[in-house]
């Protein structure tokens, strides 16, 4: 717990050789980001037991905002921390979460949702969602393991893979 010295950096091929020529730091002091996507003109993090989404509001390449949306995702097993940022066919952001990392998200004050006397949602492995203009969460699918991917085929359909037990799943 607590703050960490893990970053994001932008690499750069500035002069098209083919090899990376220029390190931007765009993000530092998170503590085992687990997840990035980059969309709707930020990058989202998963950095447990926030959600955090990053804007570059001046064009340099560094995260000048940050915003957290979700808070509550467990830290207890690090190999099972919230993962996989996916978007979906339907424009939402999925995220996994494995079985040993029990979790009780709510939104975070800085999130349009925020409701003090909302319960939250508490599992442990789930699919979940995000939709990245409201803002809402939701937990998609519950089950699985220790879950590390997903695909979704030109149908729409969901697969995770996992590590362990059975290692791919179907989500329907």
């Amino acid at each position: 717990a607590g703050a960490g010295r893990d970053r994001i950096k932008v690499l750069e091929d500035t002069d098209q050789d083919g090899r990376v020529d220029k390190v931007t730091i765009f993000a530092e002091g998170l503590n085992i980001p687990s997840g990035i996507a980059v969309g709707y003109g930020g990058v989202w993090v998963a950095n447990s037991p926030d959600l955090i989404f990053f804007e570059d509001t001046d064009g340099d390449l560094r995260a000048d905002k940050q915003t957290t949306l979700l808070t509550g995702f467990g830290r207890t097993d690090t190999h099972e921390l919230p993962s996989a940022l996916t978007w979906g066919p339907d424009g939402w952001l999925y995220g996994l979460n494995g079985v040993f990392n029990s979790s009780h998200v709510h939104y975070a004050a800085s999130n349009p949702n925020h409701d003090e006397n909302h319960p939250g949602w508490e599992f442990t492995c789930a699919m979940w969602r995000i939709h990245p203009r409201t803002k809402e969460f939701q937990v998609f699918a519950e089950g699985t393991s220790n879950p590390w991917g997903i695909a979704i085929n030109q149908y729409g359909d969901f697969f995770i893979s996992a590590c362990v037990i059975d290692h791919l799943w179907h989500i329907t």
